[in-house]
């Protein structure tokens, strides 16, 4: 990648604490819609058949947690972070901090399928232990996925799409230089 600095906004790789800003400004928007959504949708059923079908409602919550994610993918691009933006380029040049419908679901599914490949192991080993002994390990099971989707899963998926040549466009992160001497 060549490095391209713009307005003293040199490119940058962002370290995993700006990954995890950058995912969080997606993620908790989704997740508040997704958990709203859910109990819209599950407050009609009765207690006794929820209470049979947990791990289906989770799994439900967690897809419907992904696509929540797709609509917030343009915050990317708009938000202004405390130490470094997301600009979009065309062409090499810095374009307007907006991204097409066609943009943001390539961004976005570069963003999802890694915490959907998560989620399917979770499912798998959910099915998994329900026939086995260990019936109280299925409990374990969801909260471990969805730190891990959150705390490393995610931040790295980011930081996978904002590196990702994509079809007439490029994500570009960029960090304001300090002003003054650079400290020896």
């Amino acid at each position: 990648m060549e490095t391209l600095e713009i307005d003293g906004w040199p490119e940058i790789d962002l370290a995993w604490r700006q990954k995890m800003a950058a995912f969080w400004s997606i993620w908790w928007p989704s997740a508040t819609a997704s958990l709203l959504l859910m109990m819209a949708i599950t407050a009609a059923f009765p207690l006794d058949l929820l209470d049979l079908e947990v791990w289906r409602i989770r799994f439900a919550g967690s897809i419907l947690s992904l696509v929540c994610q797709a609509f917030f993918v343009p915050r990317l691009v708009r938000k202004k972070y405390r130490t470094f933006r997301v600009g979009v380029l065309r062409d090499g040049i810095l374009s307007s901090p907006a991204l097409s419908m066609s943009e943001t679901v390539q961004v976005a599914l570069r963003i999802i399928w890694p915490q959907a490949a998560v989620i399917a192991i979770e499912v798998l080993v959910q099915i998994w232990l329900s026939g086995s002994p260990h019936r109280s390990a299925v409990q374990l099971v969801s909260p471990i996925c969805y730190l891990a989707r959150f705390f490393v899963v995610g931040p790295y998926a980011l930081s996978f799409a904002l590196r990702s040549d994509y079809r007439g466009f490029r994500l570009s992160v960029r960090c304001r230089q300090p002003s003054g001497p650079v400290p020896a």
